[in-house]
């Protein structure tokens, strides 16, 4: 069986940071209604058409990061990391919790991931060759050669 998320915030993180899992499932909940609060790859994390973001517990904080977050515009300076797609904000109390800043970064990652079907098209698989016309192909590339 699945854990959930709520026996996950139970069993894994620390209680010192559950407030801080508490508000930023209220913020997701809030400002990303149409998203599904799951877990994935064994943390907790919010999908809509792809993973929005993910929040992995440490134990000296609560990593809240964003699947494509180096795609966002960084209007608050709190963005980490040196991948080159997702980013991430690092709280240890209420008090790190930038509403403001969260709330834009959340409402940038809705845009990012509604945008995804559009801009990514499906990889179209170019035709297999016949075994029989590569058979053939090899004698003719020999025979030009000895010329």
């Amino acid at each position: 069986m699945a854990i959930t998320v709520d026996q996950f915030v139970a069993q894994r993180v620390l209680p010192p940071f559950r407030p801080v899992v508490a508000r930023l499932r209220s913020l997701m909940r809030e400002h990303a209604p149409g998203a599904t609060e799951i877990v994935a790859y064994g943390i907790p994390a919010w999908r809509a058409i792809k993973i929005l973001a993910v929040l992995s517990p440490t134990q000296k904080d609560i990593t809240f990061a964003f699947s494509r977050g180096a795609e966002m515009v960084d209007r608050h300076g709190l963005l980490r990391g040196v991948g080159s797609v997702s980013k991430h904000v690092k709280l240890r109390t209420l008090e790190d919790v930038n509403e403001a800043a969260l709330r834009d970064y959340i409402a940038q990652a809705l845009t990012l991931d509604a945008t995804t079907r559009a801009t990514r098209p499906a990889k179209a698989k170019a035709p297999a060759k016949p075994k029989r016309a590569l058979a053939k192909a090899r004698p003719k590339a020999k025979a030009k050669a000895k010329r």
